[in-house]
């Protein structure tokens, strides 16, 4: 029932663990497919040596992160799917986790795990867990919770793939965040539900200047989803109240790490945020609401 897609581009040292995690499931996933998305390094080499246990397939052409995870999931046979990073690694209990979940929950469209966040080396510098998280969250509930900051991680979820197609599939006009943009649409088709127990390994910043790089594309990325993204799936006074103190910490965090302010694109970006910026007593009660639903997400 569950596919399993690897989205790859010069990940050669970490795709072979990636896919080892995904062939050694207590449950074993319908299938094993990786998006060889034209990469330079010796990954076909690492591909080689699972000829037979997986398929892989390679786009036409060298494609964006999105197009390449559309394009990847377009591959998939499941009724469910799920993507993960070649530098990420599931755990055993991955596929076996979520499968529980889908059969007890017929109106899911999405399924999310707990996660351990590892270093270069695979270490384990922090956990979010869901000790307190909620099983199970419908709408508006589930899309409240994640306005504030993404509380789904890509690393540990599975999601529907008619209500993917429904939900307009990962946005490519996002450079990084289409993820987060699926998980808004998809919260007005059906169910959130947590499973309780870590369900894969997150490699997070272990690549130098990898923030700075990303940076112009991260906060107008940031923008679209503040903007249009939230305010175009749901629009009251819950979700202004919400997306503001939320606009209130991009345009902080923009203003600490810009490199230059006086950037044209820079600043085109936290005139638009502005726009949706609340005033000071909506942003305490913005900030109060937004405690309310992430008291029992994962964290």
């Amino acid at each position: 029932m569950i596919s399993i897609g690897i989205p790859t581009y010069n990940q050669a040292d970490t795709l072979g663990a990636t896919i080892e995690s995904f062939l050694n499931q207590s449950v074993k996933p319908l299938e094993i497919v990786v998006s060889e998305n034209w990469c330079t390094d010796h990954t076909q080499e690492v591909l080689k040596k699972f000829e037979g246990k997986i398929k892989v397939v390679r786009p036409e052409r060298h494609l964006s992160m999105m197009e390449n995870w559309n394009f990847l999931v377009d591959h998939l046979r499941g009724e469910w799917f799920s993507l993960m990073s070649s530098d990420d690694l599931a755990l055993p209990n991955f596929v076996s986790d979520i499968f529980q979940s889908i059969s007890e929950n017929e109106d899911a469209v999405l399924v999310r795990g707990p996660y351990i966040i590892i270093d270069s080396n695979g270490d384990e510098v922090d956990r979010r867990t869901a000790r307190y998280a909620a099983k199970k969250r419908d709408f508006p509930a589930n899309f409240y919770e994640q306005i504030f900051g993404t509380k789904t991680s890509f690393s540990a979820f599975s999601v529907k793939k008619r209500a993917f197609i429904t939900a307009g599939r990962f946005e490519e006009k996002l450079t990084y965040s289409g993820d987060y943009h699926l998980w808004l649409s998809l919260s007005v088709l059906g169910s959130f539900i947590t499973v309780a127990e870590p369900v894969s390994k997150y490699r997070y910043d272990y690549r130098p200047d990898i923030y700075s790089k990303r940076f112009k594309s991260l906060i107008t990325d940031n923008e679209f989803i503040r903007s249009k993204s939230i305010l175009g799936i749901y629009n009251n006074w819950v979700v202004k109240l919400i997306n503001g103190i939320a606009v209130t910490n991009s345009i902080r965090e923009i203003k600490k790490n810009a490199p230059d302010l006086d950037d044209q694109m820079v600043k085109k970006t936290l005139s638009s945020l502005y726009k949706f910026k609340n005033n000071w007593v909506y942003d305490i009660a913005g900030y109060v609401l937004n405690k309310v639903y992430r008291l029992r997400t994962i964290k």
